[in-house]
């Protein structure tokens, strides 16, 4: 091989890693867009249909649940 194929291999090994950084890079921009694009339409999503109403409505289900298991225990 000698030591002019080894600066060759140095040389594209040089290349496959710039590649690779540009390519992480690429992916990183792409994931930060995504990840702001659905942060949007879950805000916008939480604006229209009033998850604070669904929530609070979920927070009564253990007082009624509570009192569901009351009422089965006291007929048997």
């Amino acid at each position: 091989m000698g030591l002019h194929g080894s600066c060759e291999y140095l040389a594209l090994l040089q290349h496959v890693v710039q590649c690779v950084v540009v390519a992480v890079r690429t992916i990183y921009n792409i994931m930060l867009v995504t990840f702001l694009l659905q942060f949007m339409f879950a805000a916008i999503g939480v604006q229209l249909f009033k998850v604070g109403l669904i929530l609070s409505l979920l927070s009564c289900l253990p007082k009624l649940s509570r009192e569901l298991l009351n009422s089965f225990r006291s007929r048997s």
